[in-house]
């Protein structure tokens, strides 16, 4: 079993910010993601996936490098870890960090072409919100119990103490 957090908010657009807990719930799946790319991320290998970011969305070889290390890792999730839901920070960040809840994965990965919303990646989850629907938590909070000093990827793996000490002292506040 493997302990996780996925940031459930994208990037900066136009609109702003978009996130996507209430799909997750909606859903009972957590999702990423880089669906306009053209190859099955669970069939291909590190270098194809680089190149269909870098076709589908351009970029850096930085960045697609590391999107393509980010879908790996989301395929690579296993039925029965769990997953800390959260919107993620940055290392200068001064304002509180959302906390939504946890995911323990139920179903394998699906490359899943859906009508309801756009995601094609997504694993089938049970999803456990914190309280009244979420935690503003102060940034150091976080950096403490899980050793991160930003959560501005996609996608981290955590240690199952420090996802379990999360979890505990959110349920004594």
């Amino acid at each position: 079993m493997k302990y996780w957090v996925l940031k459930t908010r994208e990037t900066w657009n136009r609109q702003g910010f978009t996130d996507h807990w209430d799909d997750f719930m909606a859903e009972s799946v957590i999702a990423i993601g880089w669906e306009k790319i053209d190859v099955a991320p669970d069939k291909a290998s590190m270098d194809e996936i680089v190149a269909a970011i870098k076709k589908a969305y351009g970029g850096r070889d930085k960045s697609t490098t590391t999107n393509a290390r980010t879908i790996q890792k989301f395929v690579s999730i296993s039925q029965g870890d769990k997953v800390l839901l959260c919107q993620g920070y940055a290392p200068n960040q001064v304002k509180k960090v959302r906390l939504y809840g946890t995911a323990l994965v139920t179903g394998p990965f699906e490359d899943h072409d859906s009508e309801k919303w756009r995601w094609r990646f997504r694993h089938k989850a049970k999803i456990e919100p914190f309280g009244l629907n979420r935690k503003d938590v102060p940034k150091e909070f976080l950096v403490r119990r899980l050793q991160k000093k930003s959560l501005l990827q996609t996608l981290h793996e955590i240690s199952k103490k420090g996802f379990e000490r999360v979890v505990e002292d959110l349920g004594k506040s």
